[in-house]
């Protein structure tokens, strides 16, 4: 510690000032520390932990943060998982509407098959989906 007096005197804040200092000082720096608990104290926030404000400008305990957080990311989640089951939705209604497209077209070309082809055994179109007689019914009716 230095002989020489602080400059500050009684109004040296520095708590880690190692010159001496008055007696008063020490009465000085609790006071100081007692307003700026009363300042800290003031700026509180009533509601704590359960302040759900994201524009609150009052202060918090640090777990709040945490915990506005975690419901956050909850909400994320719920939010998620609507838009997964939405789009599973879509994806079985549009399954559905194929089904229904391919069985339409089932029935349809069912139908068209009863019909007869213009050109019959000798048709060489291999989509044609017109009705064509087999082999089978080919040898039967040249037999007779």
């Amino acid at each position: 510690m230095s002989s020489k007096p602080c400059h500050y005197g009684v109004n040296c804040t520095n708590g880690g000032c190692t010159r001496p200092h008055p007696p008063e000082r020490d009465e000085n720096l609790k006071a100081i520390a007692i307003r700026k608990a009363e300042k800290v104290a003031a700026n509180l926030c009533s509601f704590g932990n359960r302040c759900t404000n994201k524009t609150c400008t009052k202060a918090h305990p640090p777990e709040r943060d945490v915990q506005l957080q975690a419901k956050e990311n909850a909400a994320a989640i719920r939010r998620a998982e609507k838009a997964a089951a939405q789009e599973t939705a879509r994806q079985a209604a549009q399954a559905e509407a194929i089904i229904r497209r391919a069985e339409k077209a089932d029935t349809y070309l069912a139908e068209k098959s009863k019909t007869p082809c213009w050109f019959g055994s000798e048709c060489t179109n291999k989509l044609c989906g017109f009705g064509h007689p087999s082999d089978e019914q080919l040898c039967f009716a040249s037999s007779v």
